[in-house]
């Protein structure tokens, strides 16, 4: 039988949301480092990201290969939206759409699962007002969100060093934007 990386004993299921970003990606070493419980990586490929994040998930899957824990996509089709759509619509309306889209399919992937939940999600210290209470009833077990950034007061800028200095970069993706999303998402900032 393959030995997990972390030896604790869980009757729950740990399972860290990864996007790609600096963010996650931070997040999901860290946690390595720390030896934190990972048991699924799962990621929402909307078939329209850049050609570096599908680069930089490749480099991150090899990089964690020895420690049998794998990125598990779900996907979630957006190649059917129109570009003028995208440009047009008002960032707020389609962040609520978007982020609603990928909810749902994090949602019925841990459906599946029978025991409690912890799930780990790359939200920065300075990002803190984006989180509500932690925890949802799902169901009829307990999905218990947890935001290990913010307890460790993990910044943005923190998490962009962090990866830069392990050789991550994103094909120069965050020298053009402080935020990436979507090829053609209205979300994505340029940078200053």
């Amino acid at each position: 039988m393959i030995k997990p990386y972390y030896e604790i004993k869980s009757k729950n299921i740990h399972i860290l949301n990864f996007s790609g970003g600096a963010d996650s990606t931070a997040l999901l070493l860290m946690m390595i480092e720390r030896k934190m419980p990972i048991d699924y990586i799962i990621y929402i490929n909307t078939m329209i990201e850049f050609p570096q994040i599908y680069q930089h998930i490749n480099k991150i899957t090899e990089l964690i290969k020895p420690l049998f824990i794998n990125i598990l996509p779900i996907d979630l089709n957006l190649r059917h939206l129109d570009k003028d759509i995208l440009t047009n619509i008002e960032r707020d309306n389609f962040k609520a759409w978007c982020t609603k889209q990928k909810n749902i399919a994090i949602i019925n992937f841990l459906s599946q699962f029978k025991k409690n939940i912890i799930n780990y999600q790359g939200i920065t210290f300075d990002e803190r007002e984006r989180i509500n209470n932690g925890k949802r009833l799902f169901g009829t077990e307990l999905m218990i969100k947890r935001f290990p950034l913010i307890e460790w007061e993990i910044t943005k800028k923190d998490t962009l060093q962090y990866c830069y200095k392990l050789g991550l970069n994103w094909g120069g993706l965050y020298d053009r934007f402080n935020s990436i999303a979507c090829m053609d998402c209205p979300l994505n900032i340029k940078g200053e």
